[in-house]
């Protein structure tokens, strides 16, 4: 899908519900409450059913982050926080080098 074709408001507005959504899942995921008392069956005979859980949360969790850095990100921000600034002509790394001077 290329980045650069505009969407309609119907398909922006259903994406931005979509990752709504799917960050509201990833919340109520975390209270995990059926694994509170449960220490039984450890998972791969080492960790306990909780901590496995966790783990694979943290890395839902991650999986999740990076898709929406790469769908949900803000094409404009970049360009509205770090504006252009030229290079001043006649500098060179030698006039801003670290000083040598004690």
């Amino acid at each position: 899908m290329n980045r650069n074709t505009r969407a309609t408001p119907c398909r922006v507005t259903c994406r931005r519900w979509f990752w709504a959504l799917a960050l509201v899942m990833v919340f109520l995921l975390h209270q995990d409450c059926w694994n509170w008392a449960r220490v039984r069956p450890l998972v791969l005979g080492v960790l306990p059913v909780g901590l496995a859980y966790h783990a694979a949360y943290a890395l839902g969790c991650s999986v999740l982050m990076a898709l929406l850095v790469r769908f949900a990100w803000p094409q404009n921000l970049g360009e509205t926080a770090l504006p252009d600034r030229a290079e001043p002509t006649g500098s060179s790394a030698a006039t801003n080098g670290p000083s040598t001077a004690p």
